[in-house]
Parts: C-alpha cells; structure tokens; sequence
C-alpha cells in the first residue's frame, strides 16, 4: 500500500482480472500515484477488512478521501469509521447496495 503511494506501478498488480494491462484501460491513463486518486473506493467480502489499512496508511496521511462497499456482517465493525466522518460514503450489504 505504502509503495503505491509514490508510485502506484511498482504497488499494483500489472492487469485486470481479464488480463488486460492496467496501463491500457483509459482511467489509468495519466495515474502515477494514489495521490493522483480523488477518491479511494474499497469494495470488499472480507475478514478483516482491509479497508481500515487504507484508512490509516492512505487516506489519513495523504488526505484522500475514502468510501467503502462491505458485506452486512462486516458493517457494524466500518460504522465507528462512517460515522466520525473517516470513511465519506459506505454501502453495507445488499440494503445499501441497492
């Protein structure tokens, strides 16, 4: 995460799920770092949430706003961040999905 701060290529993974390089979809075009971000979205399934390493490590430091899209079990646990203003917007489960 930290790498992809400065330098978001050395970070990443090289393509997407289809195979095709990153540097060849139209939104990365010009993207060099994560300081290039206007916002940061973290759609997740998981346990533990790896959004709250990019809150502390990304969003907070580098001052880029972050929202988040996680499943309803995980919801209670991302409230605290959405409501103190950390986390901008937040979909939780299917309700807030939809």
């Amino acid at each position: 995460m930290k790498k992809m701060v400065d330098n978001f290529w050395e970070g990443a993974a090289y393509v997407d799920m289809q195979g095709t390089p990153l540097e060849q979809l139209p939104i990365m075009q010009g993207f060099k770092s994560l300081k290039d971000a206007d916002l940061l979205i973290d759609m997740m399934a998981v346990v533990p949430s790896p959004a709250q390493n990019y809150l502390k490590m990304v969003s907070i430091p580098y001052g880029i706003p972050m929202a988040i899209g996680t499943t309803a079990i995980q919801a209670p646990t991302e409230m605290p961040f959405y409501s103190s203003g950390q986390y901008k917007g937040m979909l939780a489960g299917l309700r807030g999905a939809a």
